[in-house]
């Protein structure tokens, strides 16, 4: 994803919790379609409603809207990539902690 650039912005706890219920279904072996199918509809519109901008284009060279339909348009591999590595950004704690935290 060279030169790709996305801006999102965090969500507040319970959102976010709801989003960590959301990709745990996807970790579970038993979930069946329906479950599955509004989980990942669920986790990519967290995303969507979190995105602020990107720089993506479509194959044509036409802007894809920051929004839940250009997340939406897009191949669903390279979405949960991008979701989940958001989802882990916002999780993380910044180090160094500012003082006087440990």
């Amino acid at each position: 994803m060279e030169g790709l650039e996305v801006r999102a912005s965090s969500v507040p706890l319970g959102r976010f919790l709801e989003l960590v219920k959301l990709a745990s279904i996807l970790d579970d072996d038993t979930a069946m379609g329906g479950a599955v199918a509004e989980a990942f509809t669920g986790l990519f519109a967290g995303f969507a409603d979190a995105l602020v901008s990107w720089n993506l284009d479509d194959e044509k060279g036409d802007p894809v809207p920051a929004d839940l339909a250009g997340v939406m348009s897009q191949d669903f591999d390279f979405i949960l990539e991008i979701t989940l590595a958001w989802m882990d950004a916002i999780a993380s704690v910044d180090t160094p902690l500012p003082q006087p935290a440990s």
